[in-house]
């Protein structure tokens, strides 16, 4: 079973995301994304994210306001099964969450939506 998850994330990995092709930035209010250079910035200042918080931040804003549970965001982000790691995720995502804050005119971009996972309005 844990190899067929395996595999399954693989694969889903391995589809490139169909908004990103033709595009070198994502934009959502205040946040823009390179991904050509991999820099973000919020309101106009630099954000340094680590790899992981940036590739969470890269798939919410490829598709904004879907709302992403926590198996999604574990499996696209570190490419492997979820296996209850919810702990791990959560940190990331108060981790990103605070960093977006702090740079933002408007501080309400990842939200969690209770019971089923989070989404950037």
């Amino acid at each position: 079973d844990e190899l067929l998850a395996r595999v399954q994330v693989q694969l889903r990995q391995t589809l490139p995301a169909p908004s990103a092709k033709a595009q070198d930035h994502l934009q959502v209010g205040e946040i823009t994304l390179n991904l050509k250079r991999h820099a973000v910035t919020v309101n106009n200042q630099p954000l340094t994210l680590p790899k992981k918080e940036y590739a969470m931040l890269a798939l919410m804003m490829r598709d904004p306001h879907q709302v992403f549970d926590k198996q999604q965001l574990y499996e696209q982000v570190w490419g492997e099964p979820f296996m209850n790691a919810d702990n791990t995720l959560n940190v990331h995502i108060s981790n990103l969450r605070t960093k977006i804050n702090d740079l933002a005119k408007d501080p309400k971009y990842i939200v969690s939506i209770w019971g089923i996972g989070v989404r950037l309005i």
